[in-house]
């Protein structure tokens, strides 16, 4: 009996681990590459070793670097990828099919697909392949196709369609209209003025400069509802041609009901000593951010883990970020230089409401300013700190290693009597003429 009994106790463990070696099996040999990403830290983590034909181990990129996506993937086709990333960032499911150019100078169809990871919320898991055979095949002869009115009902998110000269509405799928309490016959009487009344002139001045000149605009925005309940969300607006008219897509996703971000103070933060205020108290008469942060850096706690600081000002009405740093890898960042608050450190805290952020590895990260910024310039890790006011997030102070894994949840703590110093000298720098 006991023989029988030990054999049964230990038939589960052998079982899993047969199933293990046969999943890894199966992936190893799928004409797809899988991943993992956690979305909370940005870091992907791939699960196979398969890459696409004509991309090699440049696959691994489209994830991860922003920029590569964006040099390879067809223009007409990225914006569906923005929207995929941004859905699966929200743990949604999703999938997308977009054309690559290929190193051999052939266009490529790849299928994106992602989905929440049913053991740990914070995951989301998915898969790249290509599909260049598979559409090649289905694609049929007519060239008949769809207007783009009736493409608005192809899609399950909010969409609009606008004309561009007068902003009236031409057209808004099932999901628009029962988000925003509309009839049919009640939207085309609007603008997108109307929805978009909650954001400001100037902020609607902004995205319709950039929608002339660029043809493209993605951002958060405030939409109206018929209720007069006010709605965040993010738009990707984009200028289109319908039947020789000057249009207006717009879709929205992520809408929650409008609301301002509350974030508690650091964890462990504790009164600065005297031999704390002795050594910081100068970073605060500064009214110079050229000096401010170099007194930062020199001022760190011991044993000194940062080897660079950056300060983000953070404009996200205006989507942008200005960027101002000091120590080993930036002395050739261009002080104010601007980067989009889509894919910054600021989104990223902002969307999860995080009282601070760490990252272990830059080489691993999916965010956009990661490649853009700290990997050119050699920072390996960073721990971030926003601030706010009124609500509002609007400052981002991030301390910087040129090393992996430096920073961790204790050794961060003793940075917290940098802060009230360091925000002192902010206002003293921004209140000058």
């Amino acid at each position: 009996m006991t023989h029988e009994n030990n054999d049964t106790a230990n038939c589960g463990p052998r079982i899993r681990e047969k199933a293990e070696e046969l999943i890894y099996a199966y992936l190893n040999t799928a004409s797809a590459l899988f991943w993992r990403i956690n979305i909370i830290k940005n870091k992907i983590r791939y699960l196979n070793s398969y890459r696409v034909p004509g991309l090699g181990s440049k696959t691994c990129h489209i994830l991860k670097n922003m920029a590569y996506a964006r040099n390879v993937i067809l223009e007409k086709d990225f914006f569906r990828f923005e929207a995929f990333m941004k859905a699966v960032k929200s743990q949604k499911p999703a999938s997308v099919l977009v054309r690559v150019k290929a190193d051999d100078g052939t266009v490529r169809w790849l299928r994106v697909a992602g989905w929440p990871d049913p053991c740990k919320s914070s995951c989301c898991f998915g898969s790249i392949s290509e599909e260049t055979d598979l559409i090649n095949g289905i694609r049929v002869a007519s060239r008949d196709e769809l207007s783009i009115r009736q493409k608005v009902n192809l899609f399950d998110n909010p969409v609009f369609l606008a004309n561009f000269s007068d902003k009236k509405i031409m057209a808004a799928n099932r999901a628009a209209l029962s988000v925003f309490n509309y009839t049919e016959d009640e939207i085309h009487g609007l603008s997108l003025d109307d929805i978009f009344s909650g954001n400001g002139e100037p902020y609607l001045h902004a995205i319709y400069e950039s929608l002339i000149f660029d043809q493209i605009w993605n951002g958060d925005i405030i939409l109206q509802g018929q209720k007069g309940t006010p709605f965040a969300g993010q738009a990707a607006i984009r200028a289109v041609s319908d039947l020789g008219k000057n249009m207006l897509w717009i879709s929205i996703r992520n809408l929650t009901e409008k609301e301002s971000p509350r974030i508690e103070p650091f964890p462990g933060i504790k009164k600065a000593s005297s031999a704390d205020v002795r050594r910081v108290e100068k970073i605060g008469r500064t009214d110079d951010i050229g000096r401010l942060l170099p007194l930062l850096l020199d001022s760190q706690p011991e044993p000194g883990l940062a080897d660079a600081v950056m300060y983000s000002d953070v404009d996200i009405r205006r989507n942008r970020v200005s960027v101002h740093g000091a120590g080993s890898g930036f002395e050739n960042l261009v002080p104010g230089a601007t980067h989009p608050y889509e894919g910054s450190i600021a989104e990223n805290i902002r969307k999860f409401r995080l009282n601070h952020l760490i990252l272990n590895e830059t080489s691993e990260s999916i965010k956009p300013i990661d490649w853009a910024l700290f990997i050119p310039m050699g920072i390996r890790s960073y721990f971030a700190k926003p601030f706010y006011e009124e609500g509002v997030l609007n400052t981002v102070l991030v301390f910087c290693s040129s090393k992996s894994g430096t920073f961790n949840e204790e050794n961060v703590k003793p940075y917290s009597t940098l802060f009230p110093a360091f925000l002192e000298g902010l206002a003293r720098w921004k209140k000058r003429p």
